[in-house]
């Protein structure tokens, strides 16, 4: 199994992504919802390819993939932990791999305003 991971945070991305065009379509796809509806909003992507998808056709897939995903009615989470959780019980890959795979623990510590009221 193989993983591929990339961030930023609310500076923006210093570093090349190592995801490549992905990780441009995935946050296009995110940024054109969250400028439509005038918010902010932390955002956490992950993707599963399995076994079956055996042709890439190309970042366009993920573009419109998450254009796609933006439409649905979102599932509400309490915190990072359980919004992992949930995702991670509709995919073959555990919790587990997904925080020692990325970038994804880091994301959980950064703290917010609230941490310090």
């Amino acid at each position: 199994m193989g993983f591929g991971s990339d961030y930023e945070d609310a500076r923006g991305i210093d570093h090349p992504p190592a995801i490549a065009g992905a990780y441009f379509a995935a946050k296009l796809g995110v940024l054109e919802y969250l400028h439509k509806k005038k918010i902010q909003a932390g955002v956490v992507i992950l993707r599963e390819i399995r076994p079956e998808y055996a042709i890439p056709v190309g970042v366009w897939q993920v573009r419109e993939g998450i254009r796609k995903a933006m439409l649905q009615n979102p599932v509400i989470a309490d915190n990072f932990d359980h919004a992992l959780n949930l995702a991670s019980n509709m995919m073959s890959i555990s919790k587990f791999e997904w925080l020692s795979h990325g970038n994804i623990a880091g994301l959980i510590k950064q703290k917010t305003m609230s941490d310090f009221f």
